[in-house]
């Protein structure tokens, strides 16, 4: 129970030591991760919803699971403050393929959903870290 109350003080005060941008930042991330979750894990079990979209865009059912695989990975990679980068990057992949394949389908509003959550995953992690913003756009603040 010791350990537990220690936990949870060291989390609360790591946290309230982050400016607030990267409270915002660790927020987005964390509805961010929940989405995609939501997204993967049906692909990965195999629900029929899942398997019957993949298969309306081209691809074949037994294939939903691999997809589910790949947005897990990327995903727990974002998750990882040491690995948000590359987890952006993989993301970045996984909803260029995305909005390839809705363009090819014709299907406006998911090409621009993807695009924008593409962009809402850079700006929380560039909210995380604000030391990515120097690197990306050359920023002194």
């Amino acid at each position: 129970m010791a350990e537990t109350k220690s936990f949870v003080s060291s989390v609360n005060a790591a946290f309230a030591a982050r400016t607030p941008p990267e409270k915002i930042g660790l927020a987005l991330t964390a509805i961010i991760v929940l989405f995609l979750l939501a997204d993967a894990v049906p692909k990965i079990f195999g629900a029929q919803f899942a398997r019957t979209a993949t298969e309306a865009l081209g691809f074949p059912p037994y294939q939903t699971a691999l997809i589910g695989w790949v947005l897990l990975a990327c995903t727990v990679v974002f998750a990882i403050p040491r690995t948000a980068v590359l987890g952006a990057v993989g993301l970045t992949a996984y909803l260029g393929g995305a909005v390839t394949i809705d363009m090819h389908e014709e299907a406006w509003f998911p090409v621009v959903f993807a695009i924008g959550f593409g962009l809402l995953i850079w700006a929380a992690l560039a909210l995380r870290r604000r030391e990515l913003l120097k690197v990306l756009i050359g920023a002194d603040h």
